[in-house]
């Protein structure tokens, strides 16, 4: 008689045992990656979260510029813009470079408001269709209506800004 309790394995070492198996036979493992990327719309996924995410950098930039009228924040502007320079082509970047300057030569508070929102909403897109991705590759059906899973990604896009 032992008195060893019974050993149980994390439930990762059952995923790491079985891709080790799936290893020994690539052709059929990468027969099963892709047919799981065709089935779960991975590469649309992919596409939706960086147009997103791509989306959501300009009312943040809208946001974080007309912060800096109303603070006295020092250089922020000089450091956007030479970070801008050097990653921008040169016409794009005269673009911006006027577009900055006019918005913060003029105090507009509601700039502020209309930024912040823009931005905690596209970035909370973002987040909806991540957790549209990861229900699809999951194989989980969403029983929360529309708004209510709308309002679960504003709360992780504030949560995750803080």
């Amino acid at each position: 008689m032992t008195d060893a309790a019974p050993h149980h394995e994390p439930p990762s070492a059952h995923l790491w045992a079985e891709l080790g198996r799936a290893c020994h036979h690539p052709l059929r493992l990468l027969g099963e990656l892709a047919s799981r990327v065709r089935n779960d719309d991975i590469l649309t996924t992919a596409a939706a979260l960086a147009y997103y995410f791509f989306f959501s950098i300009f009312p943040l930039l809208l946001f974080v510029l007309a912060l800096t009228t109303p603070l006295p924040v020092q250089g922020l502007e000089t450091w956007l813009l030479d970070n801008a320079r050097q990653s921008l082509p040169g016409e794009a970047f005269a673009l911006i470079d006027g577009t900055v300057r006019g918005l913060l030569a003029t105090p507009r508070g509601g700039l502020l408001s209309l930024g912040g929102g823009l931005a905690l909403w596209t970035a909370s897109a973002a987040f909806a269709a991540l957790m549209n991705g990861l229900n699809r590759a999951y194989r989980v059906r969403d029983p929360r209506p529309w708004w209510h899973a709308r309002l679960y990604a504003i709360g992780l896009t504030v949560a995750l800004s803080l």
